[in-house]
């Protein structure tokens, strides 16, 4: 994205809002369009199996055919310990190339993880909330809307899933 602001080398996007949080994610994508999208883009799901090497081999692969390379990782309150002390330690001194994003549904502020990423800048740590009542109504119309719900029965189906 020509002339957009310098992402920072890690994001925490974190809270039980699950629209902000797939919201801020496609924000992110959108700063690796193009041809080597492909290449520089690297999404994960935290998982018992996950190994610190690959995740650190990720983070520090150079972009190809750009000057950014975004790897996400999903459901990072679930990561193995060696994994997130791994990227503790990488955040340290990350590489300026690549911009790591990690998402959670929760992630405790007195994690070493939480505070690691929040020490990385000012707005490293994206809260995303549940909405207020006043905005609830917004919020599930925009669900509804992205999940392509037109009928009634459906609409009923979607609030009783949300409540």
């Amino acid at each position: 994205m020509a002339g957009a602001t310098r992402l920072l080398p890690a994001y925490l996007v974190v809270g039980p809002d699950e629209l902000k949080r797939k919201q801020t994610v496609t924000r992110l994508r959108a700063h690796v369009e193009g041809l080597f999208a492909d290449f520089n883009l690297e999404e994960l799901v935290a998982s018992a199996d996950m190994e610190p090497v690959g995740v650190l081999s990720s983070l520090n692969t150079l972009p190809m055919g750009g000057d950014l390379r975004v790897v996400i990782i999903e459901n990072a309150g679930k990561l193995p310990k060696p994994v997130s002390e791994a990227i503790i330690e990488y955040l340290k001194a990350p590489n300026e190339s690549c911009t790591l994003l990690l998402v959670a549904e929760t992630l405790a502020k007195s994690t070493r993880l939480y505070k690691a990423v929040a020490k990385v800048g000012p707005r490293s740590v994206i809260e995303c909330g549940a909405p207020k009542r006043r905005d609830l109504m917004p919020y599930v119309q925009k669900l509804a809307a992205d999940a392509k719900i037109r009928d009634n029965s459906q609409y009923a189906k979607l609030m009783k899933t949300e409540a």
